[in-house]
């Protein structure tokens, strides 16, 4: 007989039987995910697949070792991550995954930064309702923060909500004339350990100043309201209408001056026999800026008559 030359050597490999354990998230920020695992002795590496709602098909990655980082991820989203364990031939020019279901885990990422803070004081109830915009965090509870915003004290209290992203609190400060300023994070729960998001910008909150006098005098109507400890600067608008209309007419720069004399509305100097609406909004400032503390949602009346 006469031989010719051999094949090439065709490799082959069995895949793992096994499949991983004690699969748990071990980090995360609002865009990474780390994730580690117990391995299988006869893999040499394991498949991770990832995706979430928004997207059609899985990203894949293989690692040799039993963790990894995955970046890039979305925004205030919940992953579903599987991991399978394969084996591969000695040249790696094939791989065999495991026949065994892959171990699936589901992972949140970091949430973002909370937006659209809210509050309102009770001062009857000596309680705060705080919430704020949660449409779009994929949280699992949220840490609500009260201090005064003069800076005066510490901080009066921290309170930790599992679930939506407004709670009502109480302390008996809210029951005096204090502006307060609060703030939220997020955070998710998903490792046995929870992962904050960064802090909100601080809101500033008070009860809605109340008009104590309004008198008529020969300059003008004098407006006279309640002092706001904290406050750095009050605005009284006025207007001829109850519900619209509203114009700055005052700015007090001082916190502890409660009274001012308008005499005129825009342009327009103040008519006898007509009825004139004020209210007062207070703000803090902070590093050169000034924020408005409540939303009013009362007015006060007189006509004038000088």
């Amino acid at each position: 007989y006469t031989y010719g030359a051999f094949s090439d050597v065709l490799e082959c490999v069995t895949s793992p039987d096994s499949t991983i354990t004690n699969f748990k998230k071990t980090a995360s920020t609002t865009k990474t995910v780390s994730i580690s695992w117990t391995g299988v002795d006869e893999a040499s590496g394991y498949l991770v697949k990832y995706f979430n709602d928004y997207n059609d098909e899985p990203n894949e990655v293989y690692v040799t070792g039993c963790s990894t980082k995955l970046s890039n991820l979305e925004k205030d989203s919940e992953y579903k991550i599987s991991v399978t364990p394969y084996k591969t031939t000695a040249n790696g020019a094939y791989v065999a995954l495991s026949s065994a279901y892959p171990t699936t885990y589901y992972a949140k990422v970091t949430p973002s930064k909370v937006t659209g803070v809210e509050g309102t004081v009770s001062t009857y109830s000596k309680s705060m309702s705080i919430e704020c915009n949660y449409d779009k965090q994929n949280a699992d509870g949220y840490q609500f923060q009260v201090y005064r915003a003069d800076g005066k004290g510490k901080k009066l209290l921290t309170e930790t909500k599992k679930g939506s992203g407004y709670v009502t609190v109480k302390n008996k400060n809210f029951a005096k004339f204090y502006m307060f300023k609060v703030r939220v994070r997020a955070y998710v729960d998903d490792s046995g350990k929870k992962a904050y998001g960064s802090w909100s910008s601080w809101k500033y909150v008070s009860r809605e100043l109340e008009i104590t006098k309004l008198k008529s005098t020969k300059k003008g109507i004098k407006v006279t309201w309640d002092e706001l400890k904290g406050a750095d600067r009050y605005v009284v608008y006025a207007s001829t209408k109850q519900k619209s209309g509203y114009k700055k007419v005052k700015t007090i720069n001082k916190g502890k001056t409660t009274s001012c004399t308008v005499s005129k509305l825009g342009k327009s100097k103040l008519k006898k026999g007509k009825t004139y609406y004020f209210y007062v909004v207070p703000y803090e400032k902070v590093n050169g800026k000034y924020y408005q503390s409540v939303e009013p949602r009362y007015c006060y009346k007189i006509k004038y008559t000088k």
